[in-house]
């Protein structure tokens, strides 16, 4: 009896092993897909390989990934696919090219083998030599800089040589006329500034600069220096100005009517010395037009260029050219009113 019993349960454990060998047989599994199809070592990459397993059959995920010299698995996932299968993803990093086998991946009931991949290589398969080194870059727009300095190495010598022979005499014309007009303009400017500022002075302080301005200005034009010359004495030097008899007697007037304020306190309202001031600046302008009109070297008679003038006082003491001194009386600058009329 005990004999058929244990003969029994050897068979019984027979068969239990037996149909569960074959249980685990009854799989079958799809071409790998790996996405990308081509990589690299180092690249990520996943396996996605479709399982069909019998009914009632689950695949597990391993507790533990797999481990192989070249390739470090990231993770393994198991996903049901269809009725009867199910859909396994491995993603993993090659570190070697070439053909690197896998380590069987055990999923429980089913265990896969013989799964081989192809790592491409960086290089190719043919071997790869060094280039040659570049040659030595130079510095942005060297030849463009270099170019600059020969041409005006070369331009510079022809311009002086051709340009400047031919224009030399005009260009020191132009020069000769702007510093002719240079008295002119700082005259204007300041007569204009002090028309402005007419109501701000004192009788006696504004036609102090007035006098001033207008001394220098004479100085400038004739050579004379004006700056202690009485009005008697200042007026045989207008005739550099180029004055009619209307203007010169104006400009007379003014001188007189300036000192009468300044030495002997007469008063001047606001509107006459802005008057004076308007009167100036139409005769100086007109003036200027007529010496710039004039030509250069007309002279007075028989077309000969103007000689060097000279100046005869009253007392016989005659009194030749000479550098000016350009000196100018002080004047006042602290505003006294905004609307200042002398009693």
């Amino acid at each position: 009896m005990s004999r058929l019993v244990r003969t029994a349960a050897v068979f019984a454990f027979v068969s239990v092993v037996a149909a569960g060998a074959l249980h685990a047989q009854d799989f079958s599994s799809s071409q790998p897909i790996l996405l990308p199809p081509q990589f690299y070592v180092g690249d990520r990459v996943e396996m996605r390989i479709l399982v069909r397993v019998g009914s009632g059959v689950s695949l597990t995920v391993p507790k533990s990934l797999p481990e192989s010299h070249w390739i470090v698995f990231h993770s393994i996932t198991v996903a049901p696919h269809g009725a009867d299968s199910q859909e396994v993803r491995i993603d993993f990093t090659p570190y070697h090219p070439g053909t690197l086998p896998f380590p069987p991946i055990d999923l429980g009931r089913v265990v896969l083998r013989d799964l081989n991949i192809y790592v491409q290589p960086v290089l190719g398969s043919k071997q790869v030599g060094l280039r040659p080194p570049f040659q030595q870059l130079l510095v942005p727009n060297t030849r463009l800089i270099i170019g600059a300095v020969v041409g005006v190495i070369l331009v510079v010598p022809l311009f002086w040589l051709g340009f400047y022979r031919i224009w030399r005499k005009k260009l020191s014309g132009i020069v000769e006329k702007v510093r002719e007009n240079r008295p002119y303009r700082r005259l204007m400017k300041n007569l204009k500034q002090l028309g402005q500022n007419a109501g701000e002075l004192t009788a006696r302080d504004f036609y102090i600069a007035l006098l001033s301005d207008l001394r220098i200005y004479l100085t400038r034009k004739t050579g004379v220096d004006c700056a202690a010359l009485t009005t008697s004495e200042i007026e045989p030097l207008f005739p550099p100005l180029l004055l009619e008899d209307s203007e010169h007697a104006t400009l007379v007037e003014i001188f007189r009517y300036g000192d009468l304020v300044k030495f002997a306190g007469r008063s001047a309202s606001v509107r006459q010395r802005k008057r004076h001031i308007d009167a100036l600046l139409l005769i100086i302008a007109a003036g200027q037009r007529r010496s710039v009109q004039r030509p250069v070297d007309a002279g007075d008679e028989g077309g000969e260029p103007p000689q060097k003038r000279s100046v005869r006082f009253a007392g016989g003491m005659r009194k030749r050219r000479f550098v000016p001194t350009f000196h100018r009386e002080p004047t006042p600058r602290t505003k006294e009113s905004r609307q200042h009329v002398d009693p």
